[in-house]
């Protein structure tokens, strides 16, 4: 079953096991240390003085006294894991190309949508359970709270798991372009992104530039969510991610028709 050799095919490759998996991990740690200092300063100024400070462009924002620094990136690594599922699916297909195991599935007796419907499946369950292992660690032992509503916090995990899902496509058709090399072209250009997106800091946030990182409106909506209990950002972010996953999989699915064996 190919859901079961994608599952078996991504275990088997520990090194992107430990990247995508061990890198959010230990920078919640990083972070969380070395930003306590300050961060934790901004926010319990914030609860006194809102109008005066910024935590993601957010001046009305009165941040509970549960909701810290480890909060605070709990919630920005989650994200970045949804976006480093991207890495995910080019993988799938770049190293079919490189192994030339792509042949055995182009002449395989089950229809090519069934093939791309399980290898989807596969891995999509591997996102799942990366971000199931996060989760685990990150409540576990950093005791990350993402909400102080149960139901929020559920909201912000839909995010984070339907971004997974479009990332996933995205990953697909880069992976069925390109076809190699895959990771230099998605690292240097997600690393951008997550820098001026606020994914490292909450206090760097440049106007103009900072608002059309699609991460730091991911976790706008996610912030909003958790402190301000709104849900405005957040259902126009679920529904741009919802439309914009059925496109891409449409398109890696075309791309996925029209692939050719490999000599």
């Amino acid at each position: 079953m190919i859901i079961l050799y994608e599952i078996k095919k991504f275990f088997k490759e520990i090194p992107n096991l430990v990247f995508l998996l061990a890198l959010p991990i230990i920078m919640l740690y990083v972070l969380g240390k070395t930003s306590a200092g300050f961060t934790t300063v901004v926010l319990e100024n914030m609860q006194e003085f809102p109008a005066q400070y910024e935590l993601m462009n957010l001046k009305e924002v009165m941040i509970p006294s549960c909701y810290g620094v480890m909060d605070y990136f709990g919630i920005t690594m989650l994200m970045m894991m949804s976006f480093l599922t991207c890495i995910l699916g080019a993988n799938s297909y770049s190293e079919e190309y490189r192994q030339k195991t792509i042949n055995r599935l182009l002449v395989a007796k089950h229809s090519r949508f069934r093939i791309f419907i399980e290898k989807t499946v596969g891995l999509l369950l591997v996102a799942a359970f990366e971000i199931g292992v996060f989760l685990v660690i990150a409540k576990g032992i950093y005791k990350v709270s993402f909400a102080t509503v149960r139901r929020e916090e559920v909201a912000i995990l839909l995010l984070a798991f339907v971004n997974s899902i479009l990332m996933l496509f995205l990953g697909n058709v880069i992976g069925m372009i390109f076809r190699k090399n895959t990771l230099m072209i998605i690292m240097p250009l997600f690393c951008i992104m997550m820098l001026f997106g606020g994914t490292f800091t909450g206090n760097l946030y440049i106007e103009g530039l900072s608002d059309w990182m699609p991460i730091y409106q991911l976790q706008m909506a996610a912030f909003r969510v958790g402190t301000l209990h709104t849900y405005d950002l957040f259902k126009t972010v679920l529904y741009i991610e919802g439309t914009a996953s059925i496109l891409m999989a449409g398109v890696a699915f075309w791309l996925f028709l029209r692939q050719d064996e490999v000599r």
